[in-house]
């Protein structure tokens, strides 16, 4: 399943930033985040830029599609492809210390900016101007972060994916005529990392 892909590639990934064997991360996890993501930025933003190594989506979309399937405990449903990329990116935003507020705002800058090329979605001042969808999915990444931290384990996903939840999440443009069921994972870790 996605999910077991999914929790291994960030524990992966966790595991580098607490090792800091990851030179591009090691400046942002030595600054602690908060004020510290401002003197580190750029390692972070080429981390996670568009079509930065940890922009999954891209990769995503190429390989699977623009629907995706994830799976709670209780049910599973279409999803858009740059969901989990969005769950990936808030785990590890809160894992490298960055306030939820910081990442909303750039978030909306960026939605902001793309609108004016005819690509962004903004949300309002609410979502700090990120498209709600997305700040929903990365919503999750933190919460996901603050509740298990280190220690989240796929079945993390499954559990914190309820109907609720599932519901605020960004829908694919067109939903596929087939059911969505949960899927054995087939993809190794690092199979969506950017131009990898």
């Amino acid at each position: 399943m996605l999910a077991n892909l999914f929790s291994e590639e960030l524990n992966l990934v966790i595991e580098f930033m607490r090792m800091e064997s990851d030179p591009q991360i090691a400046g942002l996890m030595a600054a602690g985040g908060g004020s510290g993501f401002l003197a580190a930025q750029g390692a972070w933003f080429e981390l996670t830029r568009d079509y930065g190594i940890w922009d999954l989506k891209r990769e995503m979309e190429d390989v699977i599609g623009k629907a995706v399937v994830l799976c709670g405990e209780t049910s599973c449903g279409w999803f858009d492809y740059s969901v989990p990329g969005n769950i990936h990116y808030g785990f590890l935003a809160a894992a490298a210390g960055i306030p939820r507020e910081e990442s909303y705002w750039a978030a909306g800058l960026l939605e902001l900016v793309g609108g004016l090329f005819g690509d962004g979605d903004p949300g309002d001042f609410n979502t700090r101007y990120e498209n709600p969808a997305d700040k929903a999915a990365v919503d999750l990444g933190y919460d996901l972060f603050d509740t298990h931290g280190y220690g989240f384990v796929p079945n993390d996903l499954r559990t914190a994916l309820t109907p609720a939840v599932m519901y605020t999440l960004q829908k694919p443009p067109i939903i596929p005529a087939v059911a969505a069921e949960p899927q054995e994972n087939r993809y190794p870790i690092g199979a969506f990392n950017y131009g990898q």
